[in-house]
């Protein structure tokens, strides 16, 4: 994810316990946000500056689950959201259908023991070819150890990660495309 160019536009789906706040807070660690990580459960967005000064990026972290309706992501204050500028990661997108920015990347977690397993789709094309260089280079997941949870496994071979690492390292094996449809309702 961070070899991207560019701030993506990332929608976290899968079940509860999953992992989805895991691997964003991971990826906010890796942007370089060194402050306190909150779960945006009950807050619904939490947003966190990633550069040295206030006009620099912003990860926006919205946790959707607790949304009554779609209609209720127009009040998040989402309309500061600079797609240019700052980054955005969405658990349960599903449930703000219609009424969030378009996503880069849609990643699903779910369990898979001993760990969990993620599965991305790339939506837009130059995050496709960022993901087949990676893939090209055999880096399908980078090895680190953390205390928060199991491991993290890519979809067919390849190295064995760390759900922690999963936002640092940048990648996945592509899976079928089918079984990643946006509009499905699994958050």
């Amino acid at each position: 994810l961070l070899r991207s160019p560019r701030p993506l536009a990332v929608a976290l789906r899968g079940p509860l316990g999953a992992g989805k706040t895991t691997l964003a807070r991971s990826v906010l660690r890796a942007l370089g946000h060194s402050g306190p990580v909150r779960s945006p459960t009950y807050t619904l967005v939490e947003c966190y500056p990633v550069g040295p000064h206030s006009k620099d990026a912003r990860v926006w972290h919205l946790d959707l689950y607790r949304l009554g309706s779609s209609e209720e992501v127009d009040w998040l204050g989402l309309d500061e959201y600079d797609r240019e500028r700052d980054w955005l990661l969405v658990e349960w997108p599903d449930r703000g259908a219609g009424h969030l920015p378009k996503f880069d990347l849609l990643l699903d977690l779910d369990y898979a023991e001993p760990g969990r397993m993620l599965r991305w789709e790339a939506v837009e094309p130059d995050v496709a070819e960022l993901f087949a260089q990676v893939e090209g280079q055999g880096r399908l997941c980078g090895s680190a150890s953390s205390s928060e949870g199991p491991g993290l496994r890519a979809e067919g071979s390849g190295k064995a990660g760390d759900i922690e690492d999963a936002g640092v390292c940048c990648a996945n094996k592509r899976t079928d495309p089918g079984r990643l449809d946006p509009h499905r309702t699994q958050g």
